[in-house]
């Protein structure tokens, strides 16, 4: 049957689904539906299903006289064309007919056109039809019926319980990564720390408002890459935008070494050392989170030394997960079986488009970064990368400088060549030509400027940074409280159990 809009599709199948005695007339696009069954069916109520308004008015006046004309939205709502109100679909409890029927007042009663009993109960909810744009399941990241036929044949198979444990952290409902008001702020201050990322942070700032639309609010974007020279920032940024999007760092595989296509898509189980590959491990669910994830985000870096002359190249591998619909079954080869990898973004690093293969590239949205300014490296980036020193070597903050002063920041930027590849190497070797001890602490400070010095260095230090951890009573103290709790208990010093030994 051919139907000229899928409303009248769908309420062909509602009809159908309620066993309602209809007649679907295809030329005029509307429907007949005989109230009421057997002996009464004659003598019973005539309906005309219609979808939109009757435009002919001499056919509506002629068609209300012989029906009770309804009309239905694209949407399923019902309503009488007499009167606008209304229309419910209820069903009898005592005999099991569904009929089309007024939203009666609270209070008074609807009578089955087929039995006559009162008994009856709302289906519709206001007019309309539940679950009219279909109720569909979330779709799984493995197909359930490979996955049966998988678990049943790994039985037999060595390691049975490993492979059941990674399939079942892959299947159910997946979770799916938003970006809440709270991310998007902090995703568009990145442009203080990394000002020559504007285009790209621009870019997912319009793909998570386009997100705000979806039925998840799931983030997705077309894999794209940061094309820039060395030093320009494009890994430091890139581990932070993820850190933000997913709230820990994203999977990164360096190209540069030659990855081979199976640590991509699984070794074969048979391999001594067989393992899962990276994309089914950044769907995995987790001991943070019991669902498998639907959108992670995986950092591919140096794609401008991948080499696609090797027999087991990832390059392959990239024209079937840069195309949603190919990753669709991807096949896992350690785990043997298809999974759902079309909803993983992929943010790829470069320092030049040359050596990248011409359909990769087709695949991927490019972004040109350019170098730091000398402004911008004396500035924000230099503040980067002096945080990230303290951090990474855990340095004592309360014995350095809060913040680096101008004459501290040219001797850096004069050390490193102005080159951000060294800067770290700079702090490091200002840090030892600064270094002096405090005479009041004993306690060795550096890289404050000799300014700073004269004024007095504390006003200028740090402060120890308070630990994200929550605050927990001490051991020892929480020992101690025990130990008084149990001695109020028991005054005499003497417990129970103690006392029948001293009875003895």
């Amino acid at each position: 049957m051919e139907y000229k809009t899928d409303a009248q599709r769908r309420m062909s199948e509602v009809l159908h689904s309620l066993e309602m005695d209809s007649t679907y007339y295809e030329t005029e696009g509307f429907f007949i539906v005989k109230q009421g069954k057997g002996a009464k069916k004659e003598q019973g109520e005539k309906f005309l299903l219609h979808e939109g308004e009757l435009q002919d008015e001499e056919i509506a006046g002629t068609l209300n006289k012989a029906y009770t004309c309804i009309s239905f939205t694209p949407a399923g709502k019902m309503t009488y064309d007499a009167d606008g109100e209304k229309v419910e679909v209820k069903l009898c409890q005592n005999c099991g007919t569904f009929f089309l029927s007024r939203n009666t007042p609270e209070g008074t009663e609807s009578c089955c056109p087929d039995c006559g009993h009162n008994d009856v109960m709302h289906l519709t909810e206001r007019g309309t039809v539940p679950d009219w744009y279909g109720n569909e399941s979330e779709t799984e990241l493995i197909d359930e019926k490979e996955k049966e036929k998988r678990l049943a044949v790994i039985d037999h198979e060595g390691n049975a319980e490993k492979f059941k444990s990674l399939i079942n952290r892959l299947s159910g409902t997946p979770r799916y990564i938003s970006i809440d008001e709270e991310k998007r702020q902090e995703i568009s201050d990145l442009a203080k720390k990394f000002p020559n990322m504007q285009e790209p942070i621009d870019y997912i700032l319009q793909c998570a408002g386009t997100a705000s639309l979806k039925k998840h609010n799931d983030l997705s974007f077309k894999p794209f890459v940061l094309v820039g020279g060395p030093g320009c920032g494009k890994t430091a940024f890139v581990t932070e935008l993820c850190k933000i999007i997913m709230g820990r760092y994203a999977r990164k595989i360096d190209l540069g070494n030659e990855v081979a296509n199976f640590s991509l898509t699984g070794s074969d189980p048979s391999f001594k050392n067989g393992k899962i590959g990276i994309i089914a491990t950044a769907l995995l669910a987790d001991d943070d989170f019991r669902q498998p994830v639907r959108n992670p985000v995986i950092h591919m870096d140096e794609l401008d030394k991948v080499k696609d002359s090797h027999s087991f190249s990832v390059v392959s591998v990239f024209y079937a997960l840069l195309e949603r619909r190919n990753a669709r079954r991807f096949f896992e080869n350690y785990l043997g079986i298809n999974i759902d990898a079309s909803g993983i973004n992929y943010i790829f690093t470069a320092n030049t488009m040359e050596g990248i293969p011409e359909p990769i590239l087709n695949r991927l949205r490019v972004f040109s970064i350019r170098n730091y300014t000398p402004e911008e490296l004396k500035g924000c980036v230099l503040d980067s990368f002096y945080e990230n020193w303290l951090w990474g070597n855990n340095m004592e903050r309360e014995y350095l400088p809060a913040r680096l002063s101008d004459e501290v920041r040219e001797r850096i930027l004069e050390e490193s060549g102005n080159d951000p590849r060294s800067v770290e190497d700079a702090i490091g070797k200002i840090f030892q030509e600064t270094s002096t001890t405090d005479q009041e602490s004993g306690h060795a400070i550096a890289l404050f400027s000799s300014g700073e010095m004269s004024l007095g260095w504390k006003k200028f230090r740090g402060h120890k940074p308070i630990s994200e951890i929550p605050w927990k009573v001490p051991s020892y103290l929480s020992d101690l409280r025990e130990t008084v709790f149990i001695k109020s208990l028991f005054p005499n010093g003497l417990r129970p159990q103690d006392e029948e030994v001293g009875s003895e």
